[in-house]
């Protein structure tokens, strides 16, 4: 006949560990109480002592023997660090390579969106991107500089430029026909009917042959 009992956490020192009391009979038919620790699985502090040197033993394997982050952190070449990031790497226990792990997954993370950026910004423009993305381009580099600071990096800046080249482009004829020969009425009259290739007004189908012919107007008709 077997009674089991449970006490109160016994203290050792600053420590209290659960124990548990069974009461059972031998074989003369004596009652004998014996004491086990932690719901029975140890029988004495000796084995609860080794049981505790285990978990640590198999915790610290696990682990890779971390003990802890370290006062300074080693960074791996090629990776950036700063004062913050180190600072948080500390607060929350991260090792030397976990630091280092953690820089170069959100260095990587980062550059996938960046693409993934660039490549939905390609897509609004169209199927032309990339000749737009390169008359931009030719266009600031000649006027502006290497270093220009304008953002090409979205679809919306480039169409911006684009707005500005078109109308730099059209007031470049302007400024050239007032330095042009003088025209007669006829041949200005001509002009504006004129028809391209495929019998439609020029003056409606190219803006550019448009502004010259207005351009030549305005001379000839302004000498009036």
């Amino acid at each position: 006949m077997e009674e089991a009992t449970t006490s109160a956490p016994a203290e050792s020192g600053t420590q209290a560990t659960e124990t548990t009391e069974a009461t059972t009979v031998n074989q003369e038919g004596q009652a004998v109480s014996e004491t086990t620790y932690v719901d029975g699985k140890y029988k004495s502090v000796s084995d609860l002592e080794t049981g505790y040197k285990e978990l640590q033993s198999s915790y610290s394997k696990k682990l890779g023997g971390f003990d802890g982050a370290p006062e300074e952190y080693k960074v791996n070449e090629g990776v950036e660090s700063n004062d913050f990031i180190e600072s948080w790497g500390r607060e929350n226990q991260l090792s030397n390579d976990g630091l280092n792990s953690l820089i170069e997954g959100y260095d990587k993370y980062q550059q996938e969106q960046g693409e993934k950026y660039q490549q939905e910004q390609v897509a609004i423009l169209g199927e032309n991107a990339t000749e737009r993305l390169t008359n931009v381009n030719d266009f600031l580099k000649a006027n502006v500089g290497e270093n220009h600071g304008i953002d090409t990096q979205s679809a919306a800046g480039i169409e911006s430029i684009e707005r500005l080249i078109a109308m730099t482009k059209q007031s470049a004829p302007a400024a050239q026909a007032a330095q042009a020969p003088i025209v007669d009425a006829d041949k200005v009259k001509a002009m504006r009917f004129a028809k391209d290739e495929f019998g439609n007004r020029r003056m409606s189908s190219d803006p550019a042959y448009r502004t010259k012919v207005e351009a030549l107007e305005a001379e000839l008709y302004g000498r009036k």
